[in-house]
């Protein structure tokens, strides 16, 4: 399954659509990150958002057909 990018820091209320590559956040969906919900790319998520975790980033794959999430970064 393949899903958007979204992330979250403790200063921003709510996830925001992200460009993973250029860490930062973006306003159109067509420049979000679109990646494979895959085990690999979670980990990799969840080894940037433990690396990160002074500013409380989480990361959020949702669901490119449904808006589902699919996976969230602890």
């Amino acid at each position: 399954m393949i899903g958007i990018t979204y992330l979250k820091t403790n200063d921003m209320k709510s996830f925001k659509a992200c460009d993973v590559n250029k860490a930062i956040t973006v306003d159109r969906l067509i420049y979000a990150t679109v990646i494979e919900c895959s085990e690999e790319n979670k980990e990799k998520l969840q080894r940037i958002a433990d690396n990160n975790k002074n500013i409380g980033l989480k990361f959020r794959l949702k669901s490119l057909e449904k808006s589902t999430v699919l996976f969230e970064t602890v």
